[in-house]
This record gives structure tokens, sequence and C-alpha cells, in this order.
């Protein structure tokens, strides 16, 4: 993948997790923060991967994610937003 269109996946993957999210909390919020965290050993290889909606704000003020999804909606959350993170991950590798 040439750096072209590395960087317009990396942006398709920020929007994609972005869209997702706003489907699920958009209209229950003023703002959210979705988090991704990954981890990998000296040849590059993943270890550990972290990524979901964390925190959400409503009304000023700051909230669990618990306070609008419930558990079925945040295993969602977390089922969409980790792949895209590993994959984030691979092509910044290159």
């Amino acid at each position: 993948m040439n750096n072209e269109t590395s960087f317009e996946r990396l942006f398709g993957i920020q929007d994609e997790i972005l869209m997702f999210t706003m489907e699920q909390v958009g209209d229950k919020v003023d703002k959210f923060y979705v988090q991704g965290r990954i981890t990998d050993d000296s040849y590059g290889n993943v270890t550990s991967v972290e990524g979901n909606i964390r925190t959400v704000i409503v009304g000023g003020r700051v909230l669990d994610v618990s306070a609008v999804l419930d558990d079925t909606e945040f295993y969602e959350n977390v089922a969409f937003v980790r792949p895209r993170i590993t994959e984030l991950h691979d092509i910044l590798r290159i």
C-alpha cells in the first residue's frame, strides 16, 4: 500500500469508528470519546488490543459509557473498534 492509500485508509478507519459510535450514542450524548491502545513485541506482533467508547459527556457531566449503552451495545462497540485498531497498527508498521 503506498503512502497516499495508507493515509486514505487511516482516515477511513477513523471515520468508520466515529460513525459507528455516533450511530450508537449520538442522540444520547453531547460528546463521546473513543480510545484505542495496542501493544506489540519487538517483531511487531500484536500482544494486546484495547479499543472502545470510553466516556461520554451529557449536559456538561462526564459519565461512564454504561450511562448510555447496555452491555450488549458496549460489546458491539468493542467488537467493531478493536479490529480497526489492529488495522491501524498494521498500516503504521509499514
